[in-house]
């Protein structure tokens, strides 16, 4: 495996590490209970996975790794779980393998 890739793996693992939950974000999921106010930031439906996070600290350390990756992401507030959450295009190695 070259260097390139090992870092890209690391990073990724980090990733999913800072986030106690995923899962698929579609709009056929989602849409009612974005419509009624769950969370707060810009929704994008082109993303394919939501992660949650314990503190914005992980947000920040996960923002931060994602750019390096080069995806794209939103930052959401879920006030139904109290939770900061990220939509992403990064389709991670535990999504990868389902």
């Amino acid at each position: 495996m070259s260097k390139m890739a090992e870092l890209y793996n690391t990073m990724e693992q980090d990733f999913e590490r800072l986030s106690h939950t995923s899962m698929v974000w579609d709009e056929d999921t989602w849409l009612e209970q974005v419509s009624d106010n769950r969370f707060d930031g810009d929704i994008n439906f082109k993303h394919e996975l939501i992660f949650w996070f314990d503190s914005y600290a992980s947000v920040l350390l996960a923002k931060n790794i994602l750019s390096e990756m080069c995806e794209n992401y939103s930052v959401l507030y879920d006030t139904a779980t109290d939770d900061w959450a990220l939509t992403t295009t990064l389709l991670t190695m535990t999504w990868r393998a389902n």
